[in-house]
């Protein structure tokens, strides 16, 4: 039933009488009924309600927002003939929506902050401060972990070296195996004009020890293990789970992060160990397919080319950006707010900021090898 609205004079006193379903199915028509609502200011006015029907939210806001309009143009109204649950229904609305302060009006609504470059070059120093802090209280955490091993969550450790470590296998053998075969593939080609193709085997085996096997684990690991760390931690957090650790004594650095850290400091230089055999044998099934070699052949080049220096650079920078991830996966998760698009914000940056972090490390890490001639 449509809402409807008629009206009438008792008096010198305008009556509205209010009727039908006042719902969202009818919101439109709603509107067009409190619209009839016409008292100009210092003149009084009745609304009575005994033909409604129905009431939901959406009609009484409408209804309400109307009758406070009235009120602040300097008329007074009067509601009667309400039904006791409908009237008690309205005035929980008018309590919702002006007694808490939050009016739904346009002009109130919260206007987007400006992100101007001065803005966002504070809130990356209120950041880097924050995750400089969060480092420290991760550094602090472990050491009273040493102190006092029967503090270690040893289960939590194992759980998250399989969930973040074992279970990221399959795809990043995979993607070292194909990155190999595209280098390898690549180099073969333009060796290949100078007489030289079995030399693509020394390229791709310095390249994927020295580089790629590390780089490509990382960034899976950033995507993979750094999001779910923001994205397991923020949920908790949302929920209030850190909050009921906290109440029952237990700190949630030394229950929630620091197993998850641990956990990528160990697994990345192994994920990096198999990531780097992958590589190897990418390449070595891409030369054996395209030109005249053997495995043989392919096995003894590969001995002549691979240098062990380049296979420790490679894996001595696996533990590094084990860390940045972990810490950088842990803080993100722990920055969530009370909001489900906190989650979702914080998951974004924990990828993108590991994923830099791990590109700057290794960059310096490029710097510093060849100062030293390695």
């Amino acid at each position: 039933m449509q809402p409807t609205i008629e009206s009438e004079t008792s008096g010198a006193q305008p009556v509205y009488r209010i009727g039908g379903e006042w719902t969202v199915d009818h919101a439109e028509a709603c509107l067009g009924a409190t619209d009839a609502i016409q008292v100009a200011a210092g003149q009084s006015a009745v609304i009575h309600c005994g033909g409604l029907h129905h009431i939901d939210i959406t009609g009484a806001w409408m209804l309400d927002r109307k009758i406070d309009a009235l009120r602040q143009a300097g008329a007074t109204i009067t509601l009667e003939g309400f039904r006791p649950e409908h009237f008690r229904f309205i005035e929980h609305v008018d309590a919702l929506f002006h007694h808490t302060g939050q009016v739904l009006e346009r002009e109130e609504l919260p206007r987007p902050k400006p992100y101007l470059p001065l803005t966002l070059l504070r809130d990356y120093a209120e950041m880097f401060i924050d995750s400089l802090t969060f480092t420290g209280w991760c550094l602090v955490v472990f050491g009273r972990t040493l102190i006092n091993p029967s503090r270690f969550r040893f289960r939590a450790f194992i759980k998250q070296c399989e969930a973040a470590a074992v279970r990221a296998t399959p795809i990043i053998g995979l993607i070292s195996f194909l990155i190999a075969i595209v280098t390898a593939y690549q180099g073969a080609a333009q060796l290949k004009r100078f007489g030289a193709e079995i030399f693509s085997i020394n390229l791709v085996t310095i390249s994927v020890l020295r580089e790629m096997g590390v780089l490509l684990t990382a960034i899976m690991l950033a995507g993979r293990s750094g999001s779910a760390f923001a994205a397991e931690i923020g949920t908790m957090k949302l929920n209030e789970e850190i909050d009921a650790l906290k109440t029952t004594g237990l700190d949630p650095m030394e229950v929630l992060v620091l197993p998850r850290i641990l956990a990528l400091v160990v697994m990345t230089p192994l994920l990096t160990f198999f990531a780097d055999m992958m590589g190897l044998l990418g390449s070595g099934a891409l030369t054996v397919a395209t030109t005249d070699s053997n495995w043989m052949l392919y096995l003894s080049q590969l001995s002549t080319a691979v240098r062990m220096p380049d296979f420790w650079i490679g894996l001595s920078k696996a533990p590094v950006f084990g860390l940045l991830i972990g810490i950088t996966g842990c803080f993100h998760g722990m920055a969530v707010t009370n909001s489900a698009e906190s989650v979702g914000k914080e998951t974004t940056n924990a990828v993108v900021h590991a994923i830099f972090l791990v590109m700057a490390a290794d960059a310096i890490f490029s710097i510093v090898f060849t100062m030293i001639d390695l």
